[in-house]
């Protein structure tokens, strides 16, 4: 890499190269054919570490809260790899780090849990760009995976349908 990075996220893009964002305010792409990195262009919002970062079937990628100017955000922006763009969209109501997220079916994202035990859960809809409450969970600090029937399995204790 360029820059040096810890607590970063990696995300497979769709043309088979990796982003990577992090706690420096830059991001940059690996093409594994040509085992080269590249700078992208720098995030809208501050950097932020531990963040979690989801593609969607539009192509962009979501890059969620985490710890920005050393306080917990609930901020998240969507990058654009086509244009190699970011942009700030809707922020959640909950500040999060630790968290979970995973892209439903409706290539709506769920955000689940969080640091200080936080059994809620929201989803962001790309087409509005908003955020909205979607379960309380009984249960924090789980996984989060995306089954074929489009249900939800969170490794604890629920299984909830969020389809």
């Amino acid at each position: 890499m360029t820059t040096p990075r810890e607590s970063h996220t990696a995300t497979l893009l769709d043309t088979g190269t990796v982003l990577v964002t992090s706690y420096v305010n830059t991001s940059e792409v690996y093409d594994p054919l040509t085992g080269e990195w590249t700078f992208s262009t720098s995030m809208k919002s501050d950097s932020r570490y531990y963040p979690t970062a989801n593609l969607l079937k539009t192509g962009e990628i979501i890059v969620i809260a985490g710890i920005q100017n050393g306080q917990y955000s609930c901020t998240t922006e969507v990058y654009d790899a086509y244009v190699s763009l970011w942009d700030i969209t809707d922020s959640m109501a909950t500040k999060r780090i630790s968290h979970t997220s995973v892209v439903l079916n409706s290539d709506q994202v769920l955000v689940t849990d969080g640091y200080g035990y936080l059994a809620s859960s929201e989803i962001y809809d790309p087409i509005t760009e908003q955020w909205t409450y979607a379960a309380l969970l009984s249960i924090a600090f789980h996984t989060v995976t995306l089954l074929d029937s489009g249900k939800v399995l969170i490794v604890g204790d629920e299984h909830i349908d969020f389809n």
